[in-house]
């Protein structure tokens, strides 16, 4: 009887919220933010409508998530994960309404394990380095599509780098980065960064 009273009052305090998140049961959430527009590097472009840019952005999740989203998506705002599964994604990135461009100017696959509780972001952006701080260097001879490091700060979990064709750079340095991010769990009487 109570569970039903429950189940009766979640719609009238909470608008947005699922019944696992009223009940204390959450699996996480995934937000794709818009690209860092502050250009800290005189040659990046992130803009979600300039072809230069990421124009032609698009995002397929599949395995424990089951969604698409193009360049006019962003920002999404966190949806609700799975605690549990796979997430496998492909990136592409196409040169947006010119014919000139048959199939993505760059791209590639990835994935990541999801975790119970977690809020995940996964940014991108179109510049010689990915979006995030204390990205250890890769060896000059390392080509852009095989950069799949994990990073050396605690919120972030992985980033790679995908090789942009190269009569569409705009820079000879330059590829598509995909960073994952997650909330950082400290263990009790620790301090985390």
């Amino acid at each position: 009887m109570l569970l039903r009273f429950l189940l009766l009052l979640v719609p009238l305090s909470c608008g947005g919220c699922s019944i696992l998140d009223v009940l204390g049961i959450t699996n996480g959430t995934l937000h794709l933010p818009l690209p860092f527009s502050g250009r800290s590097f005189p040659d990046e472009y992130n803009s979600m409508e300039d072809d230069r840019g990421l124009a032609g952005l698009r995002v397929e999740l599949s395995g424990a998530i089951e969604r698409t989203f193009t360049a006019e998506d962003f920002p999404v705002a966190p949806f609700s994960v799975p605690g549990r599964g796979r997430v496998f994604v492909e990136v592409s990135l196409l040169f947006n309404g010119e014919p000139r461009a048959s199939g993505p100017i760059a791209g590639g696959q990835a994935q990541w394990v999801l975790e119970p509780d977690r809020k995940w972001t996964l940014e991108f952006r179109r510049s010689e380095y990915p979006p995030a701080p204390y990205i250890p260097d890769h060896p000059p001879d390392q080509p852009p599509d095989e950069r799949t490091e994990f990073c050396s700060w605690p919120t972030c979990r992985e980033y790679w780098g995908f090789e942009i064709a190269p009569r569409f750079r705009n820079y000879d340095e330059e590829a598509l980065w995909m960073v994952l991010q997650s909330d950082v769990r400290c263990p009790e009487g620790e301090v985390c960064f």
